[in-house]
């Protein structure tokens, strides 16, 4: 009887057990993190997936980083292509994301940008992530490139949807401020250094007395010249970007 109870418990706890974990599944985020070239330690690997999973959920795009070990007779740029496509990652209708993926086999590096992230995220923005993190690449510290990238991606698809940070503008408006201030005294100083100029309302000072006599004045209106040029009313269909996309990168 109590072999019978105990099998009984067993029984129910592996399949509490099972239902958990199936749970937990259904319910855990997609996998950002691939980690095939083996780069990353097992606390690393998780740190990035849960910054990746934050960025992601936040902007509601699919931000990925992916390393191998070769690209299977593929250029790398078609590889990192097949590779998001195949995965069906993105969200909506663009396929809205954008993914790091680093070769060890030839240390090469591309960063590809699809849909919203497209817009986002120029060809001068990904040379300037690919000058940030390719000296962590080069020296090994892969979870700070991978970081550098999450965190570079974040700011710039941010600011592409809501608008960039107040404090950029905040910034701006203090150095116009400070510029201004800066003119104004030197106008003053200038100005103050002038003490032996007056100001004429006249300009008696400036010719001979009887050298000039004005006997007749009038007005003669020449010509006009009017210039029009057509202003084009944007289409419907104008920023939209559909499913386009942008990759670039380098070595390391």
């Amino acid at each position: 009887m109590k072999k019978r109870l105990f099998i009984f418990v067993m029984t129910v706890c592996l399949l509490v057990s099972l239902c958990i974990t199936s749970s937990a599944s259904e319910a855990g985020e997609k996998v950002r993190v691939f980690d095939d070239a083996d780069l990353l330690s097992m606390l690393e690997k998780e740190d990035l997936e849960g910054l990746l999973d934050r960025i992601s959920e936040e902007l509601n795009v699919d931000v990925i980083v992916s390393t191998v070990d070769g690209t299977d007779g593929y250029g790398i740029d078609r590889y990192i292509e097949l590779f998001y496509d195949g995965n069906d990652f993105g969200v909506g209708d663009t396929n809205d994301g954008v993914i790091l993926m680093i070769d060890m086999e030839y240390g090469e590096y591309r960063i590809m940008a699809n849909g919203l992230c497209d817009d986002a995220i120029s060809y001068d923005d990904i040379d300037s992530i690919g000058e940030d993190i390719v000296s962590y690449l080069s020296d090994g510290d892969y979870y700070e490139a991978f970081e550098m990238f999450a965190e570079k991606c974040e700011y710039l698809i941010d600011g592409h949807i809501n608008g960039f940070p107040f404090k950029f503008t905040q910034n701006l408006l203090i150095s116009i401020g400070v510029g201004l201030v800066v003119a104004l005294i030197a106008t003053l100083v200038m100005k103050g250094q002038l003490k032996s100029v007056k100001e004429q309302k006249t300009a008696n000072l400036y010719t001979r007395k009887g050298s000039m006599n004005l006997s007749v004045r009038n007005d003669l209106f020449l010509y006009s010249n009017v210039t029009r040029v057509k202003i084009q009313k944007p289409s419907a269909s104008a920023g939209s970007s559909g499913g386009s996309r942008k990759i670039g990168g380098g070595r390391f």
